[in-house]
């Protein structure tokens, strides 16, 4: 039998033969082989941190049940990429859930046919089932008011599912998701703000100008304060373009995918992080004036999460929420006056005083800057 390790490096290095034992391995491929296949890279110059393609499978032998395409997700070939994967668990992580949650988390998800981390090459390998049916979010289109509800329901749910759960033991892999927003922010925040400022402050009002040097320092400081509340687990990067919807009436309305940062935090982080970057504001004032829709058991733990829209807008500073994801997502958008603006963008638009909302934000104490190092 093909040994399954070493791992494939790169989606040009699988082989039938490794995909045969791959697929084995996980039951999708009970008898028969895979002959041959194609592939084609997707989301390219949407993630940095790994490469996806879709496989269009071909077999000898195989069963009806046998998967005519299934997606490849493999580490960047890009060494810095890499690093930033490795150094903060992102492969491993995502391994670890399609390994150990995936099937019943509360919250669809693709169906894994392998997953594996080796942890000596800092290398991983990941199959999945390849999603039919519906199509992604758009985060730059923006979340329609209805994507938005469903998304919210069924993380809500989710949240629900692991609210304060005992289960968090069996699970050592799954730690702090503020931590895992913390460490990238103390690292690169004080040498990405002058960067960002020269390309693209356009997006930045006077107002708002003065405030960023201190921004990151000021960001630790309300972290500390997101980590006070009861924990859940979540998925950490809870957007449109890691989300599928599928057709209505499906049997699966939504599947979450890309979970790298899944980790234990308070609920509003995933609910505010969609809310704030994907939707329109006028489509916020909208929801925050609809009556809530029923909410399933355990309800309680919804309503003191705060995951209805409006509670979960209000909660956090709005200069705290999708900054970072702007500046992020800038680089790969068109040229300024070709491009679309997206939500995270428009938030500027809405009547609010900068310098005020700004002081909403803690300030940097001394024992954040002692303890955390920064």
């Amino acid at each position: 039998m093909t040994e399954l390790t070493p791992l494939p490096p790169s989606i040009e290095s699988l082989t039938p033969e490794w995909l045969t034992a791959a697929l084995r391995s996980g039951g999708a491929l009970p008898e028969g082989s895979v002959t041959a296949f194609g592939h084609e890279i997707i989301g390219e110059g949407i993630g940095f941190i790994g490469t996806v393609a879709r496989l269009k499978l071909q077999y000898s032998g195989a069963g009806p049940e046998a998967p005519a395409t299934a997606i490849a997700k493999l580490p960047s070939e890009d060494p810095g990429s890499r690093m930033v994967g490795v150094a903060f668990g992102l492969y491993e992580r995502e391994v670890r859930f399609y390994s150990d949650l995936a099937g019943d988390c509360g919250l669809p998800a693709p169906k894994p046919y392998f997953s594996h981390y080796d942890a000596g090459a800092g290398q991983a390998a990941i199959i999945l089932e390849d999603l039919t049916g519906g199509a992604f979010g758009d985060q730059v289109a923006g979340a329609s008011l209805a994507e938005a509800e469903l998304a919210i329901d069924a993380i809500g749910a989710f949240h629900a599912r692991w609210w304060e759960s005992p289960e968090f033991a069996r699970y050592p892999w799954i730690t702090s998701g503020i931590e895992t927003i913390r460490q990238p922010i103390q690292l690169m925040y004080a040498a990405a703000w002058p960067v960002a400022m020269e390309r693209f402050g356009y997006v930045f009002p006077e107002e708002l100008r003065p405030l960023i040097p201190d921004f990151g320092r000021r960001t630790m400081a309300a972290l500390d304060q997101m980590t006070l509340g009861p924990e859940t687990l979540v998925h950490g990067d809870y957007r449109p373009d890691n989300l599928f919807f599928g057709a209505p009436g499906g049997a699966r309305p939504l599947v979450a995918c890309d979970w790298q940062s899944p980790g234990k935090a308070t609920g509003v982080v995933d609910a505010a992080y969609f809310i704030t970057g994907s939707m329109e504001p006028a489509d916020r004032r909208k929801a925050r004036r609809r009556p809530a829709s029923p909410l399933p058991q355990p309800a309680s733990r919804r309503r003191r999460e705060g995951l209805l829209l409006r509670p979960a807008e209000d909660r956090l500073p709005r200069l705290l929420r999708g900054s970072h994801r702007r500046w992020r997502r800038t680089p790969r958008h068109p040229p300024r006056r070709e491009r679309p603006r997206p939500p995270a963008d428009r938030v500027f638009d809405e009547p609010l005083h900068l310098r005020d909302a700004g002081s909403r934000l803690p300030r940097a104490s001394a024992r954040v800057v002692t303890a955390r190092g920064s």
